[in-house]
């Protein structure tokens, strides 16, 4: 494969990364780590996307909340075999925000109206399910959703969605990933 220049637009593109995964403010130290994993990793790598590092790439997830922000809507994600939030990996050329733009549009036919443009959370995920053995990094984006939608789900993605309150998520799903940001959120720690 024939090796990509580390031209300006890189260079901007990585610092907003940086930017971004700085401002988060860490629920535990296992989130902490990951942060500071994540930065030290953004510093030194050679390249952080599909398909140049295919090991270790940056993601987004988008948690569409509710109005009355008790609620999350979930996708049942085929090739992860789980019910997750929304989202994908970063492609090379886009920020974050935009990555969850592009998902938002490609998963559930949407524009998403952000609650914060930055993220609220940071996670360092070795994949399972039918893509597994990678390391997702990936930064969590709060956005307004509404229960009284359909949406449009895309077919190859996944199975279905649904919404599930907040709190039954977070003492259902004891100690994983989604867990603890759904604590974040009931924290408002974000």
């Amino acid at each position: 494969m024939k090796e990509l220049p580390f031209n300006e637009q890189d260079a901007r593109l990585r610092s907003s990364y940086i930017d971004d995964i700085s401002s988060i403010q860490p629920l535990d130290s296992l989130e902490a780590s990951d942060i500071q994993k994540t930065l030290e990793w953004l510093r030194s790598a050679k390249y952080v996307h599909k398909p140049q590092n295919m090991d270790y790439h940056l993601g987004v997830l988008f948690m569409l909340i509710s109005p009355d922000r008790n609620s999350t809507y979930l996708i049942n994600h085929k090739k992860a075999q789980l019910w997750i939030p929304p989202g994908g990996h970063v492609d090379q050329g886009l920020t974050l925000q935009e990555a969850v733009e592009l998902e938002m549009l490609e998963e559930l036919h949407e524009k998403p109206k952000f609650i914060s443009r930055k993220p609220f959370f940071l996670t360092q995920t070795l994949t399972s399910g039918l893509n597994s053995g990678h390391v997702d990094v990936t930064s969590w984006f709060l956005v307004n959703g509404d229960p009284k939608v359909n949406y449009s789900i895309q077919e190859k993605e996944a199975e279905g969605g649904a919404w599930f309150k907040l709190v039954s998520l977070e003492e259902e799903l004891k100690q994983s990933y989604l867990s603890r940001a759904v604590q974040k959120i009931l924290s408002g720690n974000y």
